[in-house]
């Protein structure tokens, strides 16, 4: 709390100091020291000299009369009053007739003087009349101590002869009352009390303290029963009580205790509060209703509570003793020059308010007095975003927050009394007299020049103006200032004065009072002038034109405006406490809705966007509202959101951006914001975070946006959702974030903000509305724009009525045709349209139809029948027929059917070119059972199923006859075919049957009927018809063929009968070998042990038995039978293969044992064939004892020349490998890579590719020792083929060898002398096969070295050419039991050429197989790292044989 001024003791003496604030006004402090001498400050601490004087003795009452203007002091050793009066500064020496001194004064409200002596007198004084009233009776002998008025004008007076007396204004007695000590501190109050008895207005109660320990409380209703209050010891004696609210009380003890009792009956005494609010001591309370504030003053301070919450400290105001002369500062003064000055705390004596709350006196114990600001005068005012307010006393600063500008200080010569500021002038002033301020910087922030920062612009202008009456209210423009005098308002330019005054710069408003009435309020805009009158008008008055332009008239006295910056907009309040906001373009009115029950002012939002938006305020809460005026909807002003609290004595100023900048009542701005823009899950947002009780457990996110659709700020909405979609971690939307972007969507589109809408409905995804908002850009005309928007959103009637005010009226009836709406379809195209009533009609007459109502459709199909030609102007197309009529009249015929009128509608039918109406109205007559005309209708429209079906219902077989050939229906057919058979035409009946598909009742009539069991057996095995069989089997069984019934019972899958059939005639291996995989192993069971028992067919015994998976006795049956040649090679009939089948499958260790033991030769000393060993372990899932056993068949086949063979089953056992993941063994491999080697060159030397066939020749030759049988063959083809391919090195090498003592004699004579000339000439030259990367490191290595030297790997080979593979020329055979690798190109070139992969001899065409990318290759060889992984790669090299 700012001091203001201060004065020591010096000035006023060692010891208490009596003060006492003006009345009303507060324009002066009356002190009195314990010197004696009285004085008068002003507000600023200022003397006044013209009132000097001093007291004899003790100063013993300091009273301002109820309006302020007379002050009366009183001492102890005087007998006469001192009166002064301030408004003739006059001082007067009173004789009230009193002998003794006095000891206490008081005024009335009707201003009567009441003055006790110290024996107990009294004397009342009248100065309004000037008189002494006639002295009442004494009634008390000592001293008056204390004396009070009541509103009544009752008097109490408490006096030391421990009586409290109470009599009226003329001194007649009322009541008595002595008490038991000396009374002290009367007051009089209105105590809560029964209805009956209360007086509004009237005092019903006294209060006073007796001793100093307690209260008393006399009902001056019941006298006989006073009231004593006492309280706790340890609070000390009382020091001071206060009356407020609705019979409450405060009460300050000595011991720093302050507490709060209630007077009510059912709890007096109580105590409501209590608190040590002094540690020491407690001096004084002071209660301030304005501010609603209560000071404490005790010790060395002064403690300030808030009335709503006397708990906490508002502030505490620290009093320190001066070590200097008086002094009174102003607002300029630092704290730098008060701490010089500061001699330390004091003990406080007393602390009192000014009536307004602004300033508080406190006085101390030493002699010395100090008056803080406590509260400013709440003068501010905006203009755009800058704020000027009263910072002091003497001071305005002006600030503008939003633009950052350093706040400006201008001095005041008076404490003015109203403010208003413009965009380059501020003015101040008081009662006639107003001061103009112009701000010299006038650039683009127009700040004033005097600053904190003082600028050499030079000194602020001012220009003084008085005026014929009391100043109530002036407002500022750029040129013009608008002041209100009483019932009149002057307009005049800024900066002149009144002798400069003309026609054209100067005007006084109104110009008839009579006709115009009293002005009420004024608003001043960049461009007009604005008034309001008690007649209602509202009057718009331009500044450029110095004309009246704009007059409303309202039903009502209008109290207040409140117009937006521009003045469009002005918001209204009449006298009944009705608002509005009035648009002076098209002279609109809009109801403000839910206006709260008190409104002290309005401020409109000043940032751009928002400018609809505006908030009112009373003394405790703000209010949002939003204005809407160009809608799809009518013109609105709704109240936003929930309330936002003010805090108290704050008093808004300026709206921006949803910040309210208040100004305190210490003269400093703070901003608040509205709860509507203020998001309580974000703390960025700042200010208030109140939020409704209503919109508990609601998200904050949702209620913030809520109020941004419901505030139109469409923009900031946009920001906002876009920033949460770019945050969001996903790329779909929740369900509630699509609603909330539709509701946005439709909010933009309902207020014409396309470009808006566009963008939410892009972030919604919703491409149709995208397309549907850019196409309504182009329409200017607003009405046409709204009518659109209006059927967007499903508001059909409001867009009709926008549709019918635009330029295109018609768009109205074209969107009640397209919702199907069409009696108003109808109703509008009468004035509208009237060609197009024909149109509406058959579209009307169809919904009708479907809906049922058939007479008022046939109306209007008629009604569409009657096409004017002359009003179509070419919308039909001129033929005989048009669509619209055919339509009308195939209405027409369906509704007069329905109706009853069945010739008629017939009769339009069949000559109706529609085959659909054909079949409608044959669908009709079916229904209403008219089954001959239905019929005939469908066979005319070419629906013959349908006519067929009908004539079956009226059994008019020879139409559906004829109607056969047409129909494909079996349903229709079988219907037919049953209908012949029962009238006993079999064979009509079996080609009706067999169109049917039911092949079932034409063997039955065959069999049955026609006895043709040649055609029944051929049409059952080609249908397999399971019934069919049946019926054959027992047409077989009467004439005793037992093998064809067994035959076809099998194929009715009566495999029961069919076993007891051959049973019983000796048929079994018939039904054995017809029997299929679909028997049940019971039917195999039985069979089996017909054989064994039966039969003593081992082999078959052991077949069966094995199918019935009895392993055990099927293979103790096959092992018995003999092995032939016939049976050798067939595996279905071989009795091993179908052992080693069972074992297999069995998976038993015995039974392996014991196959294995026949197999070895345990049995019969014959060893059997290794290839059946080997497909025992393939049997058992012994893979790697199968490779083994599959290595030495193919070693055996190969030393035996059988290389195709060997080359087949190490082929079939590297497939199997594979299939079972498990890793291929070495010599498997080597031995699989050296056989297709070898069966590679046969093609390459037949294709004449003897450079690939001498490489692989060489690969063979190095291996020779693996081909035995063909040593010399092969040796001697590998020296002509690399001679004939330029290997010659080669060639030399391997002739070298075949001139071996061992191979020389076996060498073919065709040859030989080749052979020898080669070895003879040594030519060592060779060829260079090329080099190509290796697939894993891409080291460069020879086309047909399979291992690489860089990274070790084993590479794989080519199954067409036998080099090694390549990764950018990679593929597979497609073959999924084969899938080794190939050169791509080479491949596909043998496929074109062999037809057939040329290792599992697969034919295939060359398109089949692709060529292998990327992640492909990388996987194809890693399957043939891991298949190859234990190949020897040694193998693969030029090694030399074991023959070298």
């Amino acid at each position: 709390m700012k001091r203001l001024f201060w004065h020591t003791e010096k000035l006023f003496g060692n010891g208490d100091v009596n003060f006492q604030w003006q009345t009303s006004k507060a324009n002066y402090l009356v002190t009195c020291g314990s010197n004696g001498h009285v004085n008068v400050f002003n507000r600023h601490g200022e003397p006044n000299y013209d009132f000097a004087t001093k007291v004899s003795g003790h100063c013993t009452g300091l009273a301002w009369d109820p309006d302020g203007d007379v002050l009366a002091i009183s001492s102890d050793q005087n007998s006469h009053v001192i009166l002064w009066d301030t408004t003739m500064n006059r001082t007067i020496d009173l004789d009230v007739g009193l002998r003794e001194p006095i000891t206490a004064i008081q005024w009335s409200a009707s201003a009567k003087l009441a003055v006790g002596s110290a024996k107990g007198n009294l004397q009342v004084y009248n100065h309004r009349a000037d008189k002494r009233l006639p002295a009442p009776v004494a009634k008390h002998t000592k001293k008056i101590v204390s004396l009070c008025w009541s509103r009544d004008e009752k008097l109490a007076l408490a006096s030391e002869d421990k009586n409290i007396s109470v009599s009226d204004a003329n001194g007649d007695h009322i009541c008595q009352l002595g008490v038991r000590a000396d009374p002290s501190m009367v007051e009089f109050s209105d105590m809560k009390m029964d209805e009956k008895l209360h007086v509004d207005g009237q005092d019903n109660t006294i209060s006073a303290v007796i001793g100093g320990k307690t209260l008393l409380l006399l009902n001056l209703h019941d006298v006989d029963n006073p009231i004593e209050l006492a309280f706790q010891s340890k609070y000390g004696t009382i020091v001071t009580y206060k009356w407020y609210g609705d019979g409450y009380l405060m009460l300050g003890f000595s011991l720093g205790y302050f507490i709060m009792i209630s007077t009510h009956m059912k709890e007096i005494g109580q105590e409501l509060f209590q608190t040590k609010a002094h540690k020491s001591t407690l001096s004084a309370v002071d209660l301030n209703w304005r501010m609603n504030k209560v000071a404490v003053a005790g010790d060395s301070c002064v403690k300030v509570h808030d009335m709503s919450d006397l708990r906490e400290t508002e502030q505490i105001i620290t009093v320190e003793e001066e070590s200097s002369t008086s002094l009174a500062l102003s607002g300029a003064s630092t704290r730098a020059s008060l701490a010089k000055q500061s001699a330390g705390p004091t003990e406080v004596d007393k602390v009192a308010y000014t009536n307004d709350g602004q300033l508080v006196a406190v006085s101390t114990k030493a002699g010395s007095l100090h008056v803080f600001l406590a509260k400013l005068p709440s003068l501010g005012e905006a203009f755009g975003t800058r704020i000027a307010i009263l910072s002091s006393l003497l001071e305005v600063t002006i600030s503008n927050s939003v633009l950052q500008e350093p706040d400006i200080s201008i001095s005041l010569e008076l404490e003015p009394a109203f403010l208003a500021l413009g965009p380059f002038h501020l003015a101040v002033g008081m009662n006639n007299c107003v001061w103009f301020y112009e701000l010299l910087d006038r650039g683009e922030n127009t700040a004033p020049v005097r600053s904190n920062r003082r600028s050499k612009s030079g000194q602020t202008k001012v220009t003084q103006r008085e005026y014929m009456g009391t100043v109530s209210e002036v407002k500022l423009s750029e040129k013009f200032a608008a002041v209100r005098c009483q019932n009149s308002v002057q307009l005049h330019r800024v900066g002149m004065s009144s002798l400069e005054d003309d026609e054209s710069s100067s005007k006084l408003f109104p110009e008839n009072a009579q006709t115009e009435g009293v002005i009420t309020a004024i608003a001043l805009t960049p461009h007009f002038f604005i008034y309001a009158t008690n007649k209602g008008s509202i009057n718009y008055f331009s500044l450029e034109d110095w004309c009246p332009i704009t007059h409303f008239q309202h039903a009502k006295p209008v109290t207040r405006i409140f117009p937006e910056i521009t003045g469009t907009r002005l918001l209204a309040v009449d006298d009944i406490h009705q608002a509005f906001v009035y648009c002076p373009i098209d002279d609109s009115l809009v109801a403000v809705e839910e206006l709260p029950n008190k409104v002290e002012g309005v401020l409109w939002e000043n940032y751009e966007p928002d400018k609809h938006i505006f908030a009112t305020y009373d003394d405790k809460n703000l209010h949002t509202f939003v204005y809407v005026r160009d809608s799809i909807y009518d013109s609105s002003c709704k109240k936003v959101g929930g309330a936002t609290p003010l805090y108290h004595g704050h008093r808004p100023v300026m709206l921006h951006n949803g910040q309210v900048f208040c100004q305190s009542p210490g003269g400093k701005m703070i901003t608040i914001t509205l709860s509507t823009h203020t998001n309580n899950n974000n703390p960025s947002s700042g200010g208030n975070t109140n939020r409704d009780a209503s919109q508990e457990g609601v998200n904050a996110d949702d209620v913030y946006l809520d109020n941004m659709l419901k505030m139109n700020k469409i923009q900031d909405a946009l920001s906002i959702l876009g920033c949460q979609k770019l945050n969001s971690s996903s790329d779909s939307m929740s369900h509630q974030g699509v609603t909330r972007l539709k509701g946005f969507a439709e909010a933009a589109l309902a207020h014409l903000r396309l470009d808006y809408a566009i963008r939410f409905y892009q972030m919604m995804g919703d491409v149709g509305m995208v397309m549907n908002c850019k196409d309504l850009l182009a329409i200017e005309d607003k009405r046409l724009l709204c009518g659109h928007i209006a059927a967007f959103v499903g508001e059909f009637d409001r867009a009709q009525e926008h549709f019918l005010a635009s330029t295109n009226p018609k768009a109205a009836l074209d969107m009640r045709r397209d919702l199907l709406h069409w009696e108003t379809a109808m109703t509008l195209a009468q004035n509208l349209s009237p060609e197009d009533l024909p149109f509406i009609s058959r579209e009307y007459a169809n919904q009708l139809e479907f809906q049922g109502d058939y007479l008022n459709a046939l109306q209007h199909f008629e009604q569409g029948l009657n096409v004017d030609d002359t009003n179509t102007q070419g919308s039909l197309i001129g033929q005989a027929e048009s669509e619209h009529q055919i339509g009308c009249a195939a209405g027409v015929a369906r509704t007069a059917i329905r109706l009853g009128d069945i010739r008629r509608g017939i009769g339009i039918a069949h000559t109706h070119p529609s085959r659909v109406l054909k079949k409608e109205c044959a669908a009709i007559l079916e229904q209403m059972k008219q089954y001959i005309e239905s019929a005939q209708l469908y066979e005319k429209a070419g629906f013959y199923e349908k006519a067929a079906t009908v004539y079956i219902k009226c059994k008019n077989w020879g139409k559906v006859g004829e109607l056969l050939p047409h129909i494909t229906s079996p349903k229709l057919h079988l219907q037919y075919a049953k209908a012949r058979e029962a009238e006993g035409k079999f064979r009509e009946a079996i080609q009706a049957y067999s169109s049917a598909k039911d092949f079932d009742n034409v063997i039955r009539i065959l069999v049955d009927h026609l006895q043709n069991p040649e055609e029944a057996v051929r049409i059952v095995r080609e249908t397999g018809s399971i019934e069919g069989a049946k019926l054959v089997a027992k047409f077989f069984v009467r004439l005793n063929d037992m093998e064809s019934a067994i035959q076809f019972l099998v194929m009715s899958k009566c495999h029961d009968e069919a076993f007891q059939l051959a049973s019983t005639h000796h048929h079994m291996k018939t039904y054995a070998s017809i029997l299929g995989d679909d028997v049940s192993e019971e039917d195999y069971k039985s069979v089996a042990v017909y054989f064994e028992t039966e039969e003593k067919d081992p082999f078959l015994a052991g077949k069966f038995f094995y199918k019935s998976k009895q392993y055990p006795r099927a293979v103790k049956h096959l092992l018995r039978c003999p092995i032939t040649p016939a049976t050798e090679n067939d595996p279905n009939i071989n009795p091993i293969e179908i052992a080693i089948k069972a074992v297999g499958e069995a998976d038993d260790e015995v039974l392996t044992h014991q196959l294995m033991d026949f197999l070895m030769g345990e049995f019969d000393n014959e060893p059997k064939d290794a290839k059946y060993l080997f497909r025992l372990y393939m049997a058992l899932g012994q893979y790697r004892e199968a490779a083994k056993t599959a290595t030495i068949i193919a070693r055996e086949e190969q030393n035996s020349g059988n290389y195709r063979i060997a080359h087949d089953v190490l082929f079939g056992m590297f497939a199997d490998l594979k299939d079972n993941s498990i890793k291929i063994p070495q010599e498997m491999a080597t031995n699989l890579m050296l056989l297709h080697s070898y069966l590679l060159v046969r093609v390459h030397v037949k294709k004449g590719d003897h450079l690939k066939a001498a490489n692989l020749l060489v690969r063979v030759a190095n291996n020779i020792s693996k081909f035995p049988s063909h040593v010399i063959q092969i040796l001697t083809s590998t020296v002509v083929e690399c001679h004939r391919s330029g290997m010659r090195g080669s060639a030399f090498d391997y002739a070298s060898m075949l001139m071996r003592q061992e191979y020389r004699q076996n060498i073919d004579p065709k040859y030989k002398s080749k052979i020898e000339n080669i070895v003879r000439k040594q030519d060592k030259s060779e060829i260079d096969a090329g080099t190509s990367a290796c697939p894993y490191c891409n080291f460069e290595l020879p086309d047909y070295q399979l291992s690489c030297s860089e990274c070790k790997n084993n590479v794989p080979y080519c199954i067409a050419t036998g080099r090694h593979l390549v990764k950018d020329n990679w593929t597979v055979c497609p073959v999924e039991k084969c899938g080794f690798p190939a050169i791509f190109t080479e491949f596909q070139a043998f496929l074109e050429s062999e037809g057939g992969c040329p290792m599992c001899g697969t034919a295939m065409p060359a398109h089949s197989v692709s060529r292998l990318e990327g992640d492909q290759v990388k996987q194809a060889l890693a399957i043939a790292a891991g298949l190859q992984s234990t190949q020897d790669s040694g193998a693969t090299n030029n090694e030399n044989s074991s023959n070298e």
